[in-house]
Formats: C-alpha cells, sequence, structure tokens
C-alpha cells in the first residue's frame, strides 16, 4: 500500500514545476511572459503519477485571482472533486466545495477563481475503456468554451461515464444493501456497513468514482481488497494495516493486496477512485 501523508508535505509553486510538465502540456499553457504572474497562484502536492499512462494526481491549492491564461482541451478525461472555494470554467458552470466533475476529452474550458479553491484534481490518462487519451493541454479559441474540438458526435463525446458536473450533497447515500442490489456483479464488494456516493460509473467496467462515509468505532478483520483503491481522507481519520491516515492523507492499493484490518474510531469520509471489476 502506498501512502501520500500531505500535510507532511510543503506546497510546489505550479511556477516552479512547469519545466517537470510534459511538452505538449508545458508548451500550451498561454503567452510566456504571462505565466510566472498565473502559476505563482497554483500551488500542488502530487499524490499519484504515472508517467506510461500519464495518469496524474494533485491536491491543490489555487489562490484568489487565479486564472488559466487561455482556453484548452485536453486528449485525457478531466477529474476534479472541490474541497473549498470557487471555480468557474467557461462553458461549463461556476463549481463549489464538495461539487465535482468527470469531463471527456476534447471539451474546452478555462479556469478562473475569485476566492481561490483547494480540490482533488486528476487527468485520467491513456485508458480505452475510459476512452481517455494521454494528458495533453491544446489551446482554442475562447469562444469555443464548452464546445469538443475532438468530435462533432454528441453521443460519441461523451464517453462511457458521461459528463458529469454535480453538487454531490445532493446525492443519496447507499447502504450496502442497495448498493449491491443495483450491481449485483459486485457483491464481493463489502461495504461492511460503509455507506457509498456514486460520483461517476463506467457501465462496462464498473470503475467508478465515489464518497465512501466510515462510521465511528468502525472495525474490519485482515483481509484483501477486492478492488485496487485510490483515496484520499477528507474528513476525519482511519487505519489501515497498522498505518494512521489523518485527512489529507493518501493511500493507493491492488486488487487482491492484503492488508491486517482496516478501523475508524472517529468515523471517515473518503473520495475514493475505484478500479475495474476483475
Amino acid at each position: 500500500m502506498k501512502i501520500v501523508r500531505t500535510r507532511e508535505m510543503e506546497w510546489q509553486n505550479g511556477w516552479d514545476v512547469i519545466s517537470m510538465m510534459p511538452d505538449n502540456y508545458k508548451e500550451n499553457l498561454g503567452p510566456a511572459e504571462k505565466l510566472e504572474e498565473a502559476y505563482s497562484k497554483y500551488l500542488q502536492k502530487n499524490l499519484s503519477i504515472d508517467l506510461e499512462s500519464t495518469f496524474r494526481g494533485d491536491l491543490i491549492d489555487l489562490q484568489p485571482g487565479f486564472a488559466d491564461l487561455t482556453d484548452a482541451y485536453h486528449d485525457s478525461v478531466e477529474e476534479c472533486f472541490f474541497i473549498a472555494g470557487d471555480c468557474t470554467l467557461s462553458g461549463e458552470q461556476t463549481f463549489y466545495g464538495y461539487h465535482y466533475f468527470w469531463r471527456p476529452p476534447g471539451f474546452i474550458h478555462a479556469a478562473t477563481s475569485v476566492t481561490g479553491f483547494k480540490a482533488l484534481l486528476f487527468l485520467h490518462g491513456e485508458d480505452p475503456s475510459e476512452g481517455s487519451g494521454r494528458a495533453s493541454r491544446v489551446i482554442r479559441p475562447t469562444e469555443l468554451a464548452g464546445t469538443n474540438a475532438l468530435t462533432t458526435d454528441a453521443a460519441a463525446a461523451l464517453g462511457p461515464r458521461g459528463w458529469v458536473k454535480i453538487d454531490t450533497e445532493t446525492l443519496p447515500w447507499l447502504s450496502e444493501e442497495q448498493f449491491k442490489g443495483m450491481y449485483p456483479e459486485l457483491n464481493a464488494f463489502g461495504l461492511n456497513g460503509i455507506e457509498i456516493k456514486i460520483l461517476s460509473i463506467n457501465p462496462e467496467t464498473l470503475a467508478m468514482s465515489a464518497l465512501i462515509k466510515i462510521p465511528e468505532n468502525f472495525q474490519i478483520q485482515e483481509d484483501f481488497w477486492v478492488r485496487g483503491f485510490r483515496a484520499f481522507v477528507l474528513e476525519g481519520s482511519l487505519k489501515i494495516s497498522e498505518q494512521d491516515l489523518d485527512a489529507e492523507s493518501w493511500f493507493e492499493t491492488s486488487s487482491g493486496e492484503e492488508h491486517q484490518g482496516l478501523s475508524s474510531k472517529t468515523g471517515s469520509l473518503i473520495f475514493a477512485k475505484i478500479s475495474a471489476k476483475n
């Protein structure tokens, strides 16, 4: 199990990490003379990166007044869970704390913020099952915001999960019985009293992003992970295999990987990216 305790990390300034970005990304951020001013307001802590697929996950903290220098699209799915603040995306809407989006490739947008915002931001990277290409950024005219640069086929543009934009607080919590009733293929996926909100799901592979609520004084004995998890502790704390995970900790597991028990005295709220069914 990989663990990243972000509270023990220093924030990286976006201006300092531009040089480490892929060429097809850093060369499409906007006018060179304006990059330092814009991206000095972009702070990040890296959670996970896969150079082969170009998957990337970051905890970001954008300062008041941040604005992208151009509109653009990505060849990759982009996914975001907002923790706090405000973010307006051209061609879309304004997002606030505990809002979420899953945007298929090709849709043109730019981000601005009045008060700043904190969020989990992911470029999904190359994944044919999600219709996602490699991470990239391609500049397009502002007047095309909200349109798709890669296809004129409206249905194809949405990909398997659709273009998801939601306030997660409007979604119901699903009990173990409700979840297994909706997805009987996942009966081996033990919730054990945990509740779940499905934010987006691939109907073919059943890979999903979800909020998971663990109750106080929760405990399960040693077992193995039925699905792979990439997850971030939003609230509370938990212990996995004798490892304490406080709020703002990130962990990754693989399907079939053993654990030596999972527990939480305080209860916990987790954002989780859950892998496809085996």
